[in-house]
C-alpha cells in the first residue's frame, strides 16, 4: 500500500499500480472542493460553515480520484488557519487510520468525485499576504484568520510593514478604503475598508514581538486619516 498525506507531487502510474492493495491520499478538505495546495486556508477565506477530511485513491488528475472515506467538521466563527490546521490533523489521523483498516479487509469502497463541483486552490506565497483595503470588512477579517499564523497579513503604514494578526469587522463605512478612522485606547485602531469598519486588535511592528492594538497604540503615535498601502498619504 502507498499512502501519501497531502501530498503535491505526482505520482506516475507504474508506482501507483506497484502497491497491491492500493495508493491512496488524504486531503485536509471535503473533495471535490478545494483540490490543490492551499484547502485548509480557502474555507476560511469564502466563509463556509464546514471543511473536513477526505481519503482517496490516487489516480492520473490532481485530487480526482474516487472517494474511500470523508468526515467533515464544523468551522468555528473565529477560526483560523492554524485552529483548522491542528483540528484537521488531529482528524487526519484518526480517518487515515480506519481507511486502511478497511483496505486491509476488502471493505473500503469507492465513490467517484462529482468533477462539475470542483474547484482548485493555488499555492499561497508571503506577498499574498497584503491586505486590500479596498475589499469589505468581513472580506479582510477572514483573510486575516486564515493567513494566521501562516504567511500571515500585513499593510503599510507610511511605508512602514505592519503584521495584522487579529481583527473584528463590524459598523458601517462608505468612505474611503484603508483610511485610519480612529487611532486611541478608546476606540482602539479602526480602518474603514470598502464596505463596513475593520478593529486591528493583534499587530507587529518589524522586529517587535505581536501585541495588541492598544498596547501598540500606548507607545506609538499613529495618525489619523492616513491611508494604509504602499502608497500611504494623508487624506
Amino acid at each position: 500500500m502507498i499512502i501519501t498525506v497531502c501530498c503535491c507531487h505526482y505520482i506516475i502510474k507504474w508506482i501507483r499500480e506497484y502497491a497491491p492493495y492500493g495508493s491512496i491520499n488524504l486531503h485536509p478538505s471535503l473533495l471535490p472542493l478545494y483540490r490543490g495546495t492551499s484547502p485548509i486556508i480557502e474555507p476560511i477565506m469564502r466563509g463556509d460553515e464546514k471543511s473536513g477530511i477526505t481519503t482517496f485513491y490516487l489516480d492520473k488528475g490532481w485530487d480526482t480520484g474516487d472517494i474511500i472515506l470523508q468526515t467533515e467538521i464544523p468551522l468555528d466563527i473565529r477560526e483560523t488557519g492554524g485552529s483548522l490546521h491542528d483540528k484537521l490533523s488531529l482528524l487526519g489521523s484518526q480517518v487515515l487510520l480506519e481507511t486502511v483498516n478497511l483496505m486491509e479487509e476488502g471493505k473500503a469502497t469507492r465513490k467517484a468525485q462529482d468533477h462539475a463541483k470542483a474547484c482548485y486552490t493555488d499555492k499561497i506565497h508571503s506577498h499574498h499576504g497584503e491586505i486590500d483595503w479596498s475589499k469589505s470588512s468581513i472580506e479582510i477579517d477572514r483573510k486575516i484568520r486564515a493567513f494566521n499564523p501562516t504567511p500571515g497579513t500585513f499593510t503599510f503604514y507610511k511605508k512602514e510593514k505592519l503584521k495584522i494578526w487579529g481583527a473584528i469587522a463590524g459598523g458601517e463605512y462608505t468612505g474611503k478604503s484603508g483610511v485610519i478612522i480612529h487611532a486611541d485606547e478608546l476606540n482602539g485602531l479602526v480602518i474603514g475598508t470598502g464596505k463596513g469598519l475593520l478593529e486591528i486588535t493583534d499587530i507587529q511592528m518589524p522586529c517587535k514581538k505581536k501585541i495588541t492594538s492598544r498596547e501598540f497604540l500606548r507607545g506609538c503615535k499613529i495618525e489619523t486619516g492616513v491611508e494604509l498601502g504602499k502608497s500611504g498619504s494623508e487624506t
